[in-house]
């Protein structure tokens, strides 16, 4: 065994994986107890089959779950061999554990659905592989996957909540992107509704729902925040940042940047 891959342990930084794997119930059931729980805390995610759940109230959690054991929790559980059972695990620890946790996941909910995710999968077992192959940095890059997976798990749980937020429009996620890659041309309403297949009003209308702004505001602001780089990194005329930045009438740039700086582009680059 390798320095340092003790499966318990407690780290002092931030956030750091002890312990991440497979666990796969095929041809007999794999149970585990642990009366005192562990010195760190574990995440369960059930990729397929069942894992069982025992105590007070036993239960049968199915595929698409996630299971969050705390330091000194008990954990008695069992993956089901005739359910063809899969799980990842991963065990971690560090000082900013209860902080994220706070911040990411739903309170006290020690179990939670979230269907099958490719997202969290691929997090898994990139962190997987990173602490298997063991190569320069492997801690800094398995903690990045973990940190990924508890984004990907509280967006997951914030969709779903009946008080949380709806579901983004894939479409108009895609639009963003496109937006971000071209914001310095000035492609029309209609074009962009074409892609999504939609008429420009329900177009704008759906952007606005999901995005807060117009489509043409979002692009507006993407060219200011870029301008607002060009003028405090560059020697550039205030003329030809307007131009890198999509604007060809100069005096609506200024009047644009005005209204989004709360200062004329001249008086944004005196601050540098």
């Amino acid at each position: 065994m390798k320095e340092g891959w003790s499966s318990q342990k407690v780290s002092t930084q931030y956030l750091s994986v002890n312990s991440c794997g497979t666990e796969e119930a095929m041809t007999r059931d794999i149970p585990t107890f642990r009366p005192q729980g562990r010195v760190d805390y574990h995440i369960l995610y059930v990729k397929q089959g069942i894992c069982r759940i025992e105590g007070d109230d036993t239960r049968d959690v199915p595929a698409g779950s996630i299971i969050l054991f705390r330091p000194g929790e008990t954990q008695k559980y069992c993956f089901l061999a005739e359910e063809q059972s899969i799980c990842w695990y991963v065990h971690f620890t560090g000082s900013g554990c209860e902080e994220l946790l706070a911040q990411l996941l739903p309170p006290d909910q020690q179990m939670m659905d979230i269907g099958r995710s490719t997202g969290c999968e691929m997090a898994m077992e990139r962190m997987v592989q990173e602490y298997v192959l063991h190569r320069p940095f492997y801690r800094q890059a398995c903690a990045a996957h973990l940190y990924q997976l508890l984004v990907l798990i509280g967006r997951k749980m914030q969709y779903d909540s009946k008080t949380g937020a709806p579901y983004p429009d894939k479409r108009i996620e895609r639009i963003c992107c496109l937006i971000h890659q071209d914001y310095r041309q000035n492609t029309s309403l209609e074009t962009y509704a074409a892609q999504c297949c939609l008429s420009p009003s329900r177009f704008a209308h759906l952007f606005k729902q999901n995005v807060g702004v117009s489509p043409m505001e979002y692009r507006n602001r993407l060219r200011i925040e870029r301008a607002k780089d060009l003028l405090l990194d560059t020697d550039l005329p205030i003329q030809s940042v307007a131009d890198l930045v999509g604007f060809a009438d100069h005096s609506y740039f200024s009047r644009v940047f005005t209204a989004q700086a709360g200062s004329s582009p001249s008086q944004y680059r005196k601050m540098r």
